[in-house]
């Protein structure tokens, strides 16, 4: 295990929503719990990757299951995004500024946009 010990036990039939926020340490999920990851993750085995679309901070971690356990990766809408865009782009439009667009399909492209007064 990474870090102290784990940031999320799922257990009993219960689901997790995980809508953004920092973890340290493995998640382990058992006997049909869930997790559910909101944005634009990747899973590789037992690690996921990603962004959250919520507040777009970074995950990497490792997530076990067990009897059941389940993790779910939940695409947001390229509809989602683009109001979280528009309201980003309205917070800096005084600026010039680069950023990120998150495609639905769990891939993430670049894409170069500069915002104007």
């Amino acid at each position: 295990m990474n870090g102290d010990g784990l940031s999320l036990y799922v257990i009993n039939s219960a689901t997790v929503e995980v809508r953004g926020g920092t973890f340290n340490g493995d998640m382990k999920v058992e006997r049909r719990g869930t997790i559910e990851f909101y944005g634009c993750f990747k899973r590789e085995g037992n690690q996921v990757k990603g962004l959250f679309a919520s507040d777009a901070s970074e995950l990497d971690v490792n997530v076990r299951t067990y009897y059941g356990g389940e993790v779910k990766l939940i695409s947001v809408s390229g509809i989602e995004w683009t109001i979280l865009l528009i309201i980003f782009s309205a917070a800096v439009a005084a600026t010039n500024i680069l950023f990120l667009v998150f495609h639905p399909s769990h891939t993430v492209t670049t894409q170069l946009h500069r915002t104007r007064v």
